[in-house]
Formats: C-alpha cells, structure tokens, sequence
C-alpha cells in the first residue's frame, strides 16, 4: 500500500538536504579531529558539538521522510576535503561552506 504523502519533488529535494546536513557534519567532523590534533582542544570540542548538531538535522529530515511514507535515498557524501592550514583557515571554511 503507498502511502507517500510528499510530492516526489519534496521527497528529492529533503533527500537531497538530508545529504547536504551528513556532509556539514563530515566537515565538522575532519576540522575537528584536525584541531584536536595540533592541541587546540576547545576549537576541537566545538567542532564536535557542531558536527553532532548536523548529524541531528540530518536524522530529522530522515525521520521527516519516513513518517510521511516516503523512501529515504541514502547517497555518498564528498570528502571534507583538505585540512585547514591554519585555525583562521579552519573557521573561514566553516562559514563559507557551500
């Protein structure tokens, strides 16, 4: 029995910010452990507690989806990329992510 109530423009569209919220955390995630790394602990706790918070928003548009009887597309997220090169390079990518 179908039971989808959202539009498969709205069902793509919510799979595809699902994606984006898995990818920030990715990000947060890599800039973090980098951070830990050269020993700035508070930046690294940061970026932890932001990644989670993106991997929160992402299990809420899974949730989302789900609920309304839409299938959930589970895509590859890109690499993070590379490593800051410095901690004004860390934050710079962080608020400037596309």
């Amino acid at each position: 029995m179908n039971t989808n109530r959202l539009s498969s423009t709205l069902v793509a569209a919510l799979n595809d910010q699902m994606t984006k919220e898995a990818h920030a955390s990715q990000i947060y995630i890599s800039y973090a452990a980098w951070a830990s790394a050269r020993g700035y602990d508070g930046i690294a706790n940061f970026l932890f507690r932001h990644a989670e918070e993106e991997r929160n928003h992402m299990m809420k548009f899974l949730e989302y989806i789900l609920e309304r009887g839409a299938e959930v597309t589970v895509t590859a997220i890109p690499e993070p990329g590379p490593n800051p090169a410095s901690v004004q390079d860390c934050f710079e990518k962080c608020f400037n992510r596309k």
